[in-house]
């Protein structure tokens, strides 16, 4: 009975792992097309889809963090506290994968490998 279950298991690891493989594929194809369709105009290498929770999770991760309390280092002529640029990055980069036929997360975290 346990072999059994655990042969079931492990065909359902298998099948989840295919699964993500699969969508990690697309999603590195979707990317290609909204550059190339000039939707992005930059090269993300990964992101991490975030729910509302998350997102919240990460603006009190900024508030706690020493270096963003009271300003950030490069600002630029942007006035908004770091968060809300942050959150709002975020959310629009959400939408426009959305717009690709990605899911509808509340934020996508984008990340670009930066070479030396």
């Amino acid at each position: 009975m346990l072999k059994s279950i655990l042969l079931n298991l492990a065909s359902f690891i298998s099948l989840i792992y295919y699964a993500i493989t699969a969508i990690i594929l697309v999603l590195g194809v979707l990317a290609s097309c909204a550059i190339s369709a000039g939707l992005i105009t930059f090269a993300i290498h990964w992101f991490m889809p975030m729910s509302p929770d998350q997102v919240l999770k990460k603006r009190k991760a900024i508030f706690f963090h020493q270096s963003q309390k009271d300003g950030v280092m490069f600002q630029g002529d942007d006035t908004r506290e770091f968060w809300v640029r942050a959150e709002e990055r975020n959310n629009e980069t959400a939408q426009k994968y959305n717009k690709l036929g990605l899911a509808d997360y509340a934020a996508l975290e984008a990340f670009v490998r930066y070479k030396f």
